[in-house]
């Protein structure tokens, strides 16, 4: 079932959600006896596709569905035993071009925030990411990928790697066998801002006492009329939050 995951949240989410409404508007449409409520299919899916496609709505959705965290101070992650950096995904590389496999921008951010605050505080870093159950191939697992981003932007080097999770649960499960039989069990978790209340409650749930660390925390772009246009950036922003909100509800 959990193999599934990545195709059902495609099919619910947007953008595929609202155009699957948008689909069946369209094809009851074919029938007169269905044509008002055809048309009100189709309206809703496609309001429904601008606005969550607006950064405003976006930022609303975060702020109003998912519980919000503040960056922690320097002196609280010192408190810590160890920085947790999860995974946010590989792009694949092209073998033909020469092209290798690097992490997503989301995951290269949560990385560079990591280290940020392991060189401020002392604090050893793990991390913990192995392949997405939407992955497929021999493809390396995020944490070899984060290992040599981690050395060659930042000279520094990950005390422990866990690279067999493929979610949020098994990031927390499979961190805690590494961890806990070490007595490191308060630590500082560096993730998306959007990412955060799920995570948290897993490595709870393992057994850590977690201070989160937010990264990417959601806000507009400063121009009022541009956060009310649609785009790329508040759809993603929008299928996240309500990605997350889902995964608290189910898992």
């Amino acid at each position: 079932m959990s193999a599934l995951k990545p195709l059902l949240t495609a099919l619910v989410l947007p953008p595929a959600g609202p155009l699957l409404l948008l689909a069946t508007g369209l094809w009851l449409g074919r029938r007169a006896e269905h044509r008002r409520l055809a048309s009100g299919l189709s309206c809703s899916a496609l309001a429904l596709l601008w606005l969550l496609s607006c950064q405003s709505v976006a930022v609303g959705l975060s702020q109003f569905l998912l519980p919000s965290f503040s960056p922690p101070s320097l002196a609280q992650v010192t408190e810590t035993q160890a920085i947790v950096v999860l995974g946010g995904g590989i792009r694949p590389g092209d073998k033909r071009r020469q092209i290798p496999d690097e992490l997503t921008l989301e995951a290269q951010e949560r990385v560079a925030i990591g280290a940020r605050w392991a060189k401020a505080s002392q604090r050893p870093l793990a991390f913990s990411g192995g392949q997405g159950w939407g992955q497929q191939g021999q493809s390396p697992s995020e944490a070899d990928v984060a290992s040599q981003a981690l050395w060659q932007d930042h000279g520094l080097k990950f005390q422990w790697l866990e690279a067999d999770s493929r979610d949020t649960r098994e990031n927390a499960q499979m961190t805690a066998r590494l961890l806990l039989p070490q007595d490191v069990r308060h630590i500082a978790l560096v993730t998306q801002s959007w990412h955060l209340p799920r995570s948290v409650r897993n490595f709870e749930e393992a057994g850590f006492k977690v201070l989160p660390v937010p990264v990417g925390i959601p806000r507009g772009t400063g121009a009022v009329w541009l956060d009310a246009l649609p785009s790329g950036q508040g759809l993603s922003l929008s299928r996240q939050v309500l990605r997350e909100w889902l995964g608290l509800r189910l898992t």
